[in-house]
């Protein structure tokens, strides 16, 4: 017998029994011919090769090898027993009795690896007539001249082969060689034939428990995961972790990674098998079978990745892989990435194997978006909390600008992943830091940086581009951006985001918030952020209207009391002159009133104050303009005319802040106005 011989089979074929013949039968016919020739110890082999597949019928290869060694001591062929295995159109030597020549050990150890069914000669003739064979000599009877000389070098003359057949298909062949040119008699034939469906039968039931056994482990394989989804319904990496290494066990792979896709490259996320694998992210193209995997949308098995050109896959052809199995992950028509699995020799993976595979990608595919789904939500409850703490603190503490703005920068940070955060309030062009969120030491040189900090629109930082454009402004990472002035940072970050505080068609402020390393925010967290900035602008706004509206009321009120003290004392200026004094003051936010009452050409030191006065106020002065004859001219009983000094004289009203000016002159507007209306109650009608 040999392997990779082709020609013609001498010698006379038994067609094979029907697969419907019983065990019984058959085993009944082998024990007539054993007893027709009396060998007892015959019919004792055959019951001993019967019983071993009852009795351990996962360990086909002792069954085998019993079967072989039975065979070719009862029949005669000494070290010529051969055993074959067929699936589909190949074949492997599965077992064989000993021989102790080298040569015959190579030759055998070359047959055992298998191959073409066309390849073998005995093997085929089998197949092809579906019964026993038998060649007389096949040194005579041999295919090729090389083959009939192998037969006389390596000792195998008269040939017998016997087909293992389940289910009307030939599943092996069971082959007997003797040294020497002698027919095999019709009782060594039934016996080797009860031998081989005794083969058949183990071969069928390690097939059988082969197959429980792999539903069985597919079963607790699927359980493991679900049971690591279940139990880290967050925690996606412990899920890849178990879906690679039952991956690389179940598909017998020696290696099995898991693969993403993010930002457009792909990048290995879990990985089992001692193969290296790539360190920098990759393309999903077609130069490797991952990547080509993900652009198809399909699954991609390449049986011998060195026999395709070179270059197709240039890192796996480099790596020396040979079979090569890449799934894609898919969800809704859209890749997420791909699980690969990768062989060092060449053998394909089965149909099961591409299934279980497809089992595995599906239940990634399922975890990855459950973890999308949860983070989801997650960050859609969490906005919703940050947003109602924000609407919280506005109602606890409406005009409290500080406490809310310090909540939003808080909140921005926290939701947006940043490191540091800070809302710059803009008055005339000079920024000033609002509120600040971060480490104490950042936060320190935040403060520092933006005191008194002048700023005007320009390309040089991302305060001047949100003022420049008008809009949301990201620079990924300030020190590889040419246009960015690195002056123009309190050096705590790399990654920058500003949004601007738009009230009305106006920039009130401005949200930052920032990353140490250089990471891009993500279109999520800019639409967190700008919600952040529009509740800051509104709280900004809310707080000046109150404001306004609370000086207006406490304007209205000061009038009120002037108007109150006139009534109240129709004939006496004094006390009207003391409620003016003092509302000018606070009014004013000035420390000191006075209110100067002109007698001829000096100021006497006759102040109605408020609060605190200067003795300074105390002397008398000449009047800043001269007096003429008509307004020194005054009624007997009138009081002397007043004239408002205004904040004097500890700070004055030009000092003071803008809407305590304003105020300021107001009131010194409305207190002449008054004073002109008491004087004209005492003065003589003109002519």
């Amino acid at each position: 017998m040999a392997a990779s011989r082709e020609g013609v089979a001498v010698g006379r074929t038994v067609p094979a029994r029907s697969g419907c013949e019983t065990r019984a039968a058959r085993d009944g016919r082998a024990a007539a011919h054993v007893d027709d020739h009396g060998d007892r110890a015959s019919a004792r082999g055959v019951a001993r090769a019967r019983g071993r597949p009852r009795r351990t019928p996962p360990d086909l290869q002792a069954v085998l090898d019993t079967v072989v060694e039975r065979a070719a001591r009862l029949c005669g062929a000494g070290m010529g027993g051969y055993l074959f295995l067929v699936a589909g159109d190949r074949f492997h030597l599965a077992a064989v009795t000993p021989d102790p020549r080298p040569e015959v050990a190579a030759f055998r150890e070359q047959i055992r690896q298998g191959g073409p069914v066309a390849s073998a000669f005995i093997v085929k003739r089998v197949v092809e007539s579906k019964g026993v064979v038998y060649i007389r000599d096949a040194s005579v009877d041999g295919e090729t001249e090389a083959y009939r000389q192998n037969s006389k070098d390596f000792g195998y003359r008269s040939m017998l082969g016997v087909p293992l057949i389940r289910s009307g298909e030939i599943v092996g062949v069971l082959s007997l060689q003797r040294p020497d040119v002698r027919a095999f008699s019709d009782r060594e034939v039934a016996l080797v034939r009860a031998f081989a469906d005794q083969a058949a039968i183990a071969v069928e039931n390690a097939r059988l428990f082969g197959e429980t056994k792999e539903a069985l482990e597919r079963q607790t394989a699927m359980a493991e995961v679900l049971g690591a989804i279940a139990a880290s319904p967050t925690d996606l990496q412990a899920v890849l972790d178990v879906i690679a290494r039952n991956a690389a066990q179940f598909c017998a792979a020696e290696d099995a990674s898991v693969l993403l896709l993010r930002d457009g490259m792909m990048s290995s996320v879990a990985h089992h098998g001692p193969l290296p694998q790539p360190t920098n992210p990759w393309p999903p193209d077609r130069t490797s079978v991952s990547g080509r995997a993900v652009a198809e949308l399909r699954v991609v098995h390449v049986p011998d990745v060195q026999a395709e050109p070179p270059g197709t896959y240039p890192i796996a052809q480099e790596m020396g892989i040979r079979t090569f199995l890449a799934v894609p992950l898919v969800r809704e028509g859209r890749s997420l990435g791909a699980i690969g699995l990768r062989r060092l020799e060449l053998r394909p993976f089965t149909e099961e194997q591409i299934d279980l595979a497809r089992t595995f990608a599906d239940q990634a595919a399922i975890a990855i978006e459950n973890v999308r789904l949860f983070n989801a939500t997650k960050e859609a409850l969490d906005q919703q909390t940050a947003v109602a703490e924000v609407l919280g603190a506005i109602g606890r503490s409406a005009f409290d600008l500080d406490r809310v703005l310090t909540t939003i920068a808080e909140s921005a940070m926290r939701l947006a992943d940043a490191d540091t955060s800070s809302i710059v309030r803009i008055d005339r062009g000079v920024g000033e830091i609002a509120s600040v969120a971060g480490p104490p030491e950042q936060v320190a040189r935040l403060r520092s940086f933006w005191a008194g900090r002048k700023l005007t629109p320009g390309r040089d930082s991302v305060v001047g581009r949100v003022l420049l454009e008008r809009r949301t402004v990201q620079i990924e990472d300030i020190r590889a951006d040419p246009e960015f002035d690195l002056k123009n940072t309190a050096g705590v970050a790399r990654t920058v985001l500003g949004v601007p505080l738009m009230v009305t068609d106006d920039i009130k402020g401005i949200l930052l918030v920032r990353r140490a390393e250089p990471r891009r925010f993500t279109q999520a967290h800019t639409r967190i952020v700008e919600t952040f900035a529009r509740q800051a602008a509104i709280a900004m706004e809310n707080a000046r209207l109150f404001n306004e509206a609370k000086e207006g009321l406490e304007r209205q009120t000061a009038v009120a009391e002037v108007l109150r003290s006139i009534a109240g004392s129709p004939t006496d200026v004094a006390p009207v002159l003391d409620t003016i004094a003092a509302n000018a003051a606070r009014f004013c936010g000035a420390e000191d009133a006075v209110v100067h009452l002109i007698e001829g050409d000096a100021l006497p030191a006759r102040p109605s104050r408020a609060r605190r006065f200067s003795d300074a106020g105390r002397s008398t002065f000449p009047t800043s303009s001269p007096r003429t004859p008509h307004s020194s001219r005054r009624h007997a009983n009138a009081p002397p005319r007043a004239v408002t000094a205004g904040c004097w004289p500890l700070r004055s009203c030009a000092k003071a802040r803008p809407s305590a000016r304003s105020s300021c002159e107001r009131a010194t507007h409305r207190d002449s106005l008054l004073d002109r209306s008491s004087s004209s109650k005492h003065s003589p009608t003109r002519p």
